[in-house]
């Protein structure tokens, strides 16, 4: 069987699309999720983007709408928020995009929790924990928790 050039084109066309949309969050596992979302949210951190509260196109994929309603909550409440939700911490360290250790999860039916530490060092970050669902498109941040 030989493939004429349109059917070969059609082909790859079909696998990128395949491709790209289980790459986000479905079929990955709670650990790959959240060190994805931590290296797309670092790195906008980093090149000095709001990534709170503009430029979300780049991490929903990774977080519950649950989870984004109630950050636009809070931002929208009279106290606002006094430190980045994710990340629990009013400052960040360039070399945390560097060093994200995710443990291994808690799952439990379509819950998963693990904990995070961004950073090595001196500028580590207190650990913190992060909670994901798993829905039809696969394991979504819903909650991240300080870890004291």
């Amino acid at each position: 069987m030989s493939l004429n050039s349109g059917s070969a084109v059609r082909m790859f066309v079909a696998f990128l699309i395949c491709t790209l949309s289980f790459g986000q969050s479905g079929g990955q596992t709670p650990e790959a999720v959240t060190t994805a979302f931590y290296k797309v949210y670092l790195h906008a951190l980093n090149t000095g983007k709001d990534p709170i509260r503009k430029d979300r196109d780049a991490w929903r994929p990774y977080v519950t709408p649950r989870l984004i309603a109630v950050i636009d909550k809070m931002i929208a409440s009279p106290d606002g928020l006094d430190a980045d939700y994710f990340i629990q911490a009013q400052d960040f360290e360039k070399n945390w995009e560097e060093f994200i250790q995710v443990s291994p999860a808690k799952i439990t039916d379509s819950k998963a929790g693990l904990t995070v530490r961004l950073g090595k060092g001196p500028e580590a970050h207190t650990p913190f924990n992060v909670i994901l669902r798993k829905d039809a498109a696969g394991w979504k941040i819903d909650d991240v928790q300080s870890g004291h």
